[in-house]
């Protein structure tokens, strides 16, 4: 985002999408070298939606899948909202990557801790942390402090989201990781798609801080009713792994 940012200043709206195209066709060139992963194959031909039978992967998808809720408003209004309040558009750019450093900065520590402990505890610590902290953004009218609060949402998911893919992918069996990737991939688009046409159309009845008020309680309900429904099913509790 901070790139496409300087790309605009120096050049034209068309200048980041161009660079884009142009990275994408060099990334899908050099995947062609990547050797395939020989992971284990499943002769089952049930649907995806099938593994929702069992309460403990529902609660946890659901836990996990609950950050798109806030992912799809942000993703919403976060741009007209820092124009609102006088921000640049570079400083708009340069806001999603400062979003994003914590998360990639944090990912990896995240994801070796949830695998020697089991990660459910810091899944459910970082995702509460950042829907609480996103409460914030109802708050603070400065451009800064906004920026600020994301950052600090950043470290929460960093750790919350990564443990949680984590747990997710222990519900099922290695046969069936394909089928649920493919069920959660699905769940967080449709959870991004309608929270970011509800988050829009708040903003625009009733501004920012109805936003930021209602789609983290919506977070917070997902993130309870995932844990309430993992505890109302036969437990396959994540297993920490040896390094």
């Amino acid at each position: 985002p901070a790139a496409a940012a300087v790309l605009v200043e120096v050049g034209t709206l068309d200048l980041p999408f161009f660079v884009i195209a142009a990275t994408t066709v060099a990334t899908l060139l050099a995947m062609g070298r990547l050797q395939p992963d020989e992971a284990l194959q499943s002769v089952s031909r049930e649907s995806s939606l099938q593994l929702l039978r069992s309460p403990v992967l529902a609660g946890t998808l659901l836990l996990v899948t609950s950050q798109f809720l806030m992912i799809g408003a942000w993703e919403a209004v976060w741009a007209i909202s820092l124009t609102d309040l006088g921000a640049a558009t570079w400083t708009i750019g340069l806001s999603f990557t400062l979003f994003a450093l914590p998360m990639a900065a944090f990912a990896p520590l995240g994801g070796s801790i949830a695998q020697r402990t089991g990660g459910l505890g810091l899944a459910v610590a970082g995702l509460s942390f950042a829907t609480a902290a996103s409460l914030l953004f109802a708050v603070f009218d400065s451009v800064a402090a906004l920026i600020i609060v994301a950052m600090f949402i950043g470290v929460g998911a960093g750790f919350g989201y990564t443990a949680g893919l984590f747990v997710f992918s222990q519900t099922v069996d290695d046969d069936r990781q394909a089928a649920a990737q493919g069920l959660f991939g699905a769940t967080e688009v449709l959870f991004s798609g309608v929270s970011s046409v509800l988050a829009a159309w708040m903003y625009d009845i009733s501004g920012r801080e109805t936003v930021w008020i209602v789609m983290p309680i919506l977070a917070g309900i997902a993130i309870i009713g995932g844990l309430a429904l993992r505890s109302s099913g036969s437990h396959r509790e994540p297993q920490p792994v040896d390094a």
